[in-house]
């Protein structure tokens, strides 16, 4: 057999170990908190999930707390997305993952009275035959809405290159055994999953 046939035979089996070997990795991003009246904001909710987490059920409940205190139900997801009557009826959008490790929101057209904090509420219920133990997660958001763009700076500011070479690196820095806190660079790079070689 010549080298060239022996190559080709060898592609799809290399393809079969890479894809084996490779797994994806829940990266828990903090959300953008500035935004630009007049255009979409995401707002993040990370919430990884554990190994012994995976057959659970999932309630995700967004709400907004105003000047007053008073917290306000804007958005759930219980065995699907659903959008609550209120002043932001019509204007959020669903940008969660299949796998509810991602269960962020964007506002639609925001603006200046959008300003302020947005709660996350992450609640968990495992499936055991005698019991349901839950757990909750809990994330906010401080958002403030800039009228124009002279007071607006993005947060975001690791160039492309620079998270490209953290993507490729990270194969690496898994091998040595680095502790999580050192992943925590990836959140400027706006990373949800990325690719790990084991």
């Amino acid at each position: 057999m010549s080298v060239w046939n022996t190559f080709l035979y060898s592609v799809p089996l290399l393809m079969t170990l890479l894809v084996h070997s490779c797994h994806l990795v829940c990266v828990e991003v903090p959300s953008d908190t500035e935004a630009l009246h007049g255009t979409n904001m995401k707002l993040t909710c990370i919430s990884c999930v554990k190994r012994e987490e995976v057959n659970t059920d999932t309630m995700v409940e967004w709400t907004y707390i105003n000047s007053d205190g008073e917290e306000i139900s804007i958005y759930e997801y219980n065995g699907e997305p659903r959008e609550l009557k209120g002043p932001y009826q019509g204007r959020i959008l669903w940008n969660g993952s299949k796998d509810l490790q991602d269960v962020s929101i964007t506002i639609v057209n925001v603006t200046l009275n959008d300003s302020g904090l947005y709660r996350c509420t992450i609640k968990r219920y495992f499936n055991y035959e005698m019991h349901r133990p839950s757990v909750t997660d809990v994330k906010e958001v401080q958002l403030t809405v800039h009228e124009d763009g002279r007071s607006f700076q993005h947060p975001r500011s690791l160039n492309t290159a620079k998270c490209t070479l953290m993507i490729l690196n990270m194969g690496q820095m898994r091998e040595q055994n680095h502790p999580q806190h050192d992943l925590r660079e990836f959140s400027n790079c706006g990373l949800y999953l990325a690719p790990i070689i084991t």
